[in-house]
């Protein structure tokens, strides 16, 4: 029987679990007025867009390539929370969890998505995979991604729980040869079901790999996926473009900072280089085509003058 993590109220031993397993599971991160809030507006939020035909994976503009890719039985989500309520900064505020994500990506770190999935009866497991997949190997000694996984309905056996694969965080050349064979086996199987009350938060290391269940029960299971990196790598979502202006200015510095609007060590620089820290934004007028007195002109108009 292969030792697994429990969830618990207690950060230490999340920590340690964490560092342990590549995962953890800390049990009351939500409050049940917080938990029902975010679940009224996500299922509001899914009625008005499947109503569009804009849900999930309904449309091409939606579709999650998840399951056995573009089908009716794949998970449905609903992207770019931020948008689509404030309760959704909310999520990104917790210090326990905060804490825990900074002991895998270091301080600071970014957002790399926020979004909603169902997994309904009936819709296919998502095949395991790590959540840095992307990232050429041999893989550096840390992880450049982390995830938590927000558990608005309880996560058991029989609704689609998300699956891991224990210490997959630790490379095969330092791991025990007898945990080696054990995870091969555990792969084959498919991996662990990781249950949890609702209000639970499910925090892996970016490299653990992992996937779902089959949901055999006759009602779909919700959850909240926030994925983070670190500083230097790119982010799934292109929050520059996916989230509204007004939305964006609405935000406080703190969100704006984990969406990749603070300078960090040169990057994220607007105009030229600023300054460590500084929040930026889109400048009111951006500098364009001058000529050396200074005014605009028109590029084409120029070339179309230039003899040839």
């Amino acid at each position: 029987m292969t030792e697994v993590p429990v969830p618990t109220t207690d950060r230490a031993r999340a920590a340690q679990d964490l560092r342990t397993y590549g995962y953890c599971v800390l049990a009351g991160a939500l409050d049940e007025p917080l938990r029902e809030e975010l679940r009224e507006r996500i299922v509001q939020q899914a009625a008005g867009e499947r109503s569009r035909g804009a849900f999930g994976g309904e449309s091409a503009e939606g579709l999650y390539l998840g399951g056995s890719g573009r089908g009716e039985r794949d998970n449905k989500r609903v992207w770019t929370l931020l948008n689509k309520g404030s309760v959704f900064q909310r999520l990104l505020d917790h210090p326990d969890v905060g804490q825990l994500l900074a002991q895998i990506l270091g301080d600071p770190y970014l957002l790399s998505a926020i979004q909603a999935n169902f997994v309904s009866p009936g819709d296919d497991p998502l095949p395991l995979h790590s959540d840095q997949g992307y990232v050429p190997r041999p893989w550096p000694p840390y992880a450049m991604t982390a995830s938590v996984i927000w558990m608005i309905d309880a996560f058991t056996e029989d609704n689609g729980a998300t699956t891991v694969v224990p210490n997959t965080h630790v490379p095969d050349e330092r791991s025990d040869p007898r945990a080696a064979v054990q995870r091969a086996r555990l792969i084959r199987k498919g991996g662990i079901p990781v249950c949890g009350p609702a209000g639970s938060a499910l925090i892996f290391d970016g490299r653990i790999v992992h996937g779902t269940h089959v949901n055999t029960t006759d009602r779909a299971r919700l959850a909240v996926l926030t994925y983070f990196c670190r500083p230097f790598v790119r982010q799934q979502e292109n929050f520059s473009l996916s989230l509204a202006p007004e939305v964006v200015s609405a935000l406080p510095e703190n969100i704006r900072a984990l969406l990749g609007f603070r300078i960090w060590q040169t990057l994220g620089s607007v105009e030229g280089v600023c300054a460590e820290g500084d929040i930026v934004d889109r400048p009111p007028h951006p500098l364009r085509l001058l000529d050396e007195t200074g005014r605009l002109y028109c590029e084409q108009e120029r070339n179309a003058l230039t003899p040839r």
